[in-house]
């Protein structure tokens, strides 16, 4: 492709969302590759409605485009995760359809897997090991919980992120950390 008689290399890297739903709101990452992070964050909700979880996945269509998002995923027998948090997967995912974007869903015993090779065990250790991989990440990690401690506001942020790199290595668009 030629822009202003300059040859331009065609942009091939698809567009991701990662969105991880959890009791507080949803962890999100916007990126185009695992190094290439266009945007993450947390988002809140005053009430915790699927049509707010889906209101947020529009403004994020809308503003990037992605070609794919990244759920996660849960057995339907599961009681791991709340009746309202598989209500909001299932809306995104019925959402992301009707806007022709691609979506893949991965449960916990899936980005488990990917990690036990870095001997990740837990969401605790999984966040450090993306924390080393994504330094900017580092202002986000909580001290290790005990049983008694609810589960850190910040760690949606690290679900997304695993979420995002599990969605790659199993898709085969990156192997192993930091090797590009």
């Amino acid at each position: 492709m030629k822009i202003n008689g300059q040859l331009k290399k065609k942009n091939t890297s698809k567009i991701t969302i990662a969105i991880y739903p959890n009791e507080r709101g949803m962890g999100y990452v916007v990126c185009e590759h695992p190094n290439d992070i266009l945007n993450y964050g947390i988002g809140k909700f005053k009430l915790l409605s699927p049509n707010n979880y889906v209101k947020r996945l529009l403004k994020f269509i809308k503003h990037y485009r992605p070609e794919i998002v990244i759920l996660k995923g849960y057995h339907d027998s599961s009681n791991a995760i709340g009746n309202r948090v598989k209500k909001v997967v299932d809306r995104l995912q019925l959402e992301a359809i009707k806007h022709d974007v691609e979506v893949f869903k991965y449960r916990r015993s899936e980005v488990a897997k990917v990690f036990a090779h870095y001997g990740d065990t837990n969401k605790y250790e999984i966040s450090r090991t993306l924390a080393g991989w994504f330094p900017f990440l580092k202002q986000f990690l909580s001290p290790l919980r005990t049983f008694t401690m609810s589960e850190d506001y910040h760690m949606g942020i690290f679900d997304a992120f695993a979420l995002m790199y599990t969605h790659n290595v199993l898709t085969g668009n990156s192997t192993k950390q930091n090797e590009n």
